[in-house]
């Protein structure tokens, strides 16, 4: 009983572990079926007022990171050259930092040379929202605030992919 017990929970781990190692491509971003994005208000690191309503009619890209998760500094790169070749009238990045001290995040930032928009979650309320439960966690939103993606990874093609909601 017990080695079936065993074996079982091995094929189930790999089987999921296949499953979340699949890449996405754009055309599964889309779910059947949107869910309205909760809207949050937030503080950047220097105190200004970030909400994300301020954003409606612009493709969103909500993105849950911490400083010391080894995974969200490889992919902030990705988002600053994805920021600085979308970014702007119809595309917006925002960075929601998880619990950290601003001073921290202030540093992290001025190193990386992160210039969209970056806000603190200080209570975690906002991670809770989004049912964030490992980071980096990225939720793009479309123009009319509804989630269509909300995974530990970006989509695949992500430029095409924003492209395409810019488009709708």
């Amino acid at each position: 009983m017990n080695k079936v017990f065993t074996v079982g929970a091995v094929l189930l781990i790999a089987l999921s572990c296949g499953a979340m190692s699949k890449k996405v491509n754009a055309e599964q971003v889309q779910p059947k079926t949107a869910s309205i994005a909760p809207d949050f208000s937030l503080k950047s690191p220097e105190g200004k007022a970030v909400k994300l309503s301020n954003f409606k009619g612009k493709v969103v890209l909500v993105n849950f990171w911490a400083t010391w998760c080894p995974y969200c500094v490889k992919e902030m790169p990705d988002l600053v050259k994805l920021y600085s070749k979308a970014g702007g009238k119809d595309f917006e990045i925002i960075s929601v930092d998880i619990q950290e001290n601003p001073d921290s995040v202030k540093a992290f930032i001025a190193k990386n040379g992160i210039k969209h928009t970056v806000a603190i979650d200080p209570s975690g309320d906002t991670a809770q929202a989004y049912r964030v439960v490992g980071i980096p966690t990225n939720v793009l939103i479309d123009k009319n605030g509804n989630v269509v993606f909300n995974q530990n990874e970006l989509p695949g093609d992500l430029e095409k992919t924003i492209g395409g909601l810019i488009k709708q």
